[in-house]
């Protein structure tokens, strides 16, 4: 988020534009305290949303994450990406599937 030419640099993944890393450094933040939100609600009605959201983001950044590894030549850091996203993905299906119950 601040200083994205240090952190990519240190695994080997250059950033095209450093404000585009920016910004998604600030989406990323705003995941994180939507999330921290959605585990301190106390009703299912109230994070229903917010786990199909953490699916659909699971599944995307996966999707885009291998993507880039077989065609786009992403260095070989994205593996860490596409596995906490595939590891993360399990816990919200079984959290959606069971419904608050």
């Amino acid at each position: 988020y601040f200083i994205p030419e240090i952190l990519s640099g240190a695994v080997n993944w250059t950033p095209v534009d450093p404000t585009m890393s920016r910004f998604m450094g600030a989406a990323m933040l705003a995941v994180g305290i939507k999330s921290w939100f959605g585990y301190r609600a106390s009703t299912w009605e109230s994070v229903r949303i917010i786990v199909i959201f953490e699916i659909s983001y699971c599944i995307l950044g996966a999707a885009i994450g291998l993507y880039c590894v077989i065609f786009a030549k992403a260095p070989v850091f994205a593996w860490a990406s596409i596995a906490v996203w595939i590891i993360f993905l399990f816990p919200f299906l079984y959290f959606y599937r069971k419904g608050g119950s």
